[in-house]
């Protein structure tokens, strides 16, 4: 098996047809589960007798197949095509994780852990308290204003009603439309008390459920018979600027732009590329956490400013600082060190910013109207994280191809599925652009 190969057709059906023990690494962002949640028993006992759900109405967008979440059935077929040990990072939504993870667990997959990717651009879905209740009573509501509009493309706001609204016919998914709404004010005293108040936060947060197959014994045997099992550290650390290199927190938007921002990694001849030590360097990044952001000033106003360490350790420091053991598991020493030289904000600790529109259609090429386009320099960093070189990385839900590419700009096979022919050939086009940049 080499190169990449997108199938379409339900990902249930094409797994039965892969061979077991044959996927090295599982990378996927699938269906959140954002409709009408069912009853939590009815839900478990489906679940546990393998039977399918009835569910009502549609989920994301109001597209039918984000009811719910895919049922155990659906990962158990994931996890026989798995390598004992292999590694699944799977999206999730913060409102329904908590069913994405049971139903791994009923599967079988074990839950090592959960990664936070934090941004600044989510959109508030929530219901206004106060025109629900005059919406309820009957009441009208006084226009006393217009509020600011969605100027995606930078023009300026209309107010005459000669504007498009987002997702109109003519205006596609709603790229580069322009809209404004009256700002109207309570139509009765029970919705005046209760003005102010809605029904939901700014999301700012997806989940990845970091999940492994059970090992075939312990791990250094299952890394020795079946070549997975563990994360690749080094090829994820998180540079520091020594050597006069700048960490992350200070590149600026332009060199984003121009493609220098490389995440988890610094750029190539920087002296420290994807956790290898560059000849003469002792530079090898910090550990990665599992906390990621977007990079967007909301989000890194929410980081504090965390020095590195500053002093040298010469290795006869006793661990504690008082210079004696009062806690469990005391050492007699530290390990020589030398002092860390970066500063500032601890948002510089990672970075990854949404899919730009660019990115989706790989600079205009590609017609890439997707909703849920992950960043490619995300699923880069996850790829690398938990496949090992040489494995065949899966993703059951491919959608417009984000793991896809970016396992092709990662060197490693891939086998996505996709049940929309229409998004199997732009994740294609993706896969074949990321491996032409490659070559570059």
């Amino acid at each position: 098996m080499s190169g990449a190969r997108v199938i379409t057709g339900d990902c249930s059906t094409v797994l039965d047809g892969l061979a077991p023990d044959s996927i090295g690494a599982v990378v996927t962002d699938p269906p959140y589960g954002l409709g009408k949640p069912p009853r939590p028993e009815s839900v478990l006992r489906a679940w546990l007798d393998d039977k399918p759900i009835a569910l009502s109405g549609g989920g994301f967008m109001g597209a039918q197949w984000d009811s719910f979440v895919p049922p155990p059935g659906l990962w158990r077929k994931v996890l026989r095509v798995l390598k004992p040990g292999a590694h699944a990072a799977v999206f999730a939504s913060p409102r329904t994780m908590d069913w994405t993870m049971l139903s791994l667990r009923i599967a079988g997959f074990e839950i090592r852990d959960t990664l936070m990717w934090i941004y600044g651009s989510g959109m508030p879905k929530s219901m206004d308290a106060s025109k629900a209740i005059d919406k309820y009573l009957g009441k009208a509501r006084p226009v006393v204003g217009v509020a600011a509009d969605f100027a995606r493309d930078g023009a300026r706001r209309k107010t005459d009603g000669s504007h498009r609204r987002p997702h109109a016919p003519q205006g596609g998914h709603g790229f580069g439309d322009r809209w404004s709404a009256p700002v109207t004010a309570p139509g009765c005293e029970q919705s005046r008390q209760w003005a102010g108040w809605g029904t939901g936060l700014k999301p700012a947060f997806e989940p990845i459920i970091l999940a492994r197959k059970p090992l075939d014994g312990p791990v250094s045997r299952n890394l020795l018979t079946h070549g997975v099992g563990a994360v690749n550290i080094d090829a994820c650390r998180v540079p520091v600027a020594e050597d006069g290199g700048r960490p992350l927190r200070e590149i600026t938007p332009k060199a984003q732009a121009n493609g220098s921002v490389y995440v988890g990694r610094q750029r190539p001849g920087s002296g420290f590329d994807g956790g290898s030590r560059a000849a003469g360097s002792t530079t090898i990044g910090r550990w990665p956490a599992n906390v990621l952001h977007d990079g967007s000033d909301e989000v890194l106003d929410l980081f504090p400013n965390a020095p590195g360490q500053q002093g040298a350790l010469t290795g006869a420091e006793p661990s504690c600082k008082m210079g004696r053991a009062n806690c469990y598991g005391m050492m007699d020493r530290r390990h020589a060190a030398r002092p860390r030289k970066d500063s500032g904000s601890a948002a510089r600790f990672f970075y990854c910013a949404k899919a730009s529109r660019a990115e989706r259609t790989e600079n205009g090429a590609v017609d890439n109207r997707h909703p849920t386009v992950k960043p490619v320099e995300l699923m880069r960093w996850l790829v690398r994280l938990i496949a090992p070189p040489g494995e065949t990385v899966l993703d059951p839900f491919a959608g417009s191809g984000s793991t896809g590419k970016a396992c092709s700009l990662e060197s490693l096979d891939f086998i996505g599925i996709e049940l929309d022919e229409k998004w199997a050939r732009v994740a294609r086009a993706r896969i074949c652009a990321g491996a032409g940049a490659r070559r570059r």
